[in-house]
Order: structure tokens, then C-alpha cells, then sequence
């Protein structure tokens, strides 16, 4: 009868060992998961304050866009001669 008893609590016991062992993976790999995009939330806002604060980008973009403006004129001019 103790025999009996003790295989039935046993079986019972390492049903749940399954259940937590993936309730535990799921939770980590959502905190990992979480982990991860924070990380790469910080780097993205990190750069973004970067070019910001970088007082060259801007001249250098409008020069980029005048440049290739005014080669686009050209161009078309030529093309068109």
C-alpha cells in the first residue's frame, strides 16, 4: 500500500518538473528578449543625439543636396542641347 502510495506522489511530483522548467525558459528568454531591445533602443537613441550634436552634418548634407542639384541642371541642360 506504501508502495502504491509513494509511486502515485512521485508521478504527480514530476509532472509539474515539465511545466515549470518551461515556464522558467519562457520568462527568461522574455526578459533576455526585453534585455535586448533595450540595449538596442539605448544604442539607437545614442547615435541618433550623436549626429545631433554634430555641427557638420548638417552644412555637409546641404552641400551634398546642392551639389548634386546643380549637377542634376547640368545634366539636363546638356541632354537637352
Amino acid at each position: 500500500m506504501l508502495l502504491a502510495e509513494s509511486r502515485s506522489n512521485g508521478s504527480s511530483g514530476s509532472a509539474w518538473l515539465p511545466l515549470v522548467s518551461a515556464l522558467l525558459g519562457f520568462l527568461s528568454s522574455q526578459v533576455l528578449e526585453w534585455l535586448k531591445d533595450k540595449r538596442a533602443y539605448t544604442r539607437e537613441r545614442a547615435s541618433r543625439e550623436a549626429a545631433r550634436r554634430d555641427p557638420r552634418t548638417e552644412p555637409r548634407n546641404d552641400f551634398q543636396t546642392k551639389t548634386l542639384l546643380d549637377f542634376q541642371d547640368q545634366v539636363d541642360r546638356w541632354i537637352n542641347s
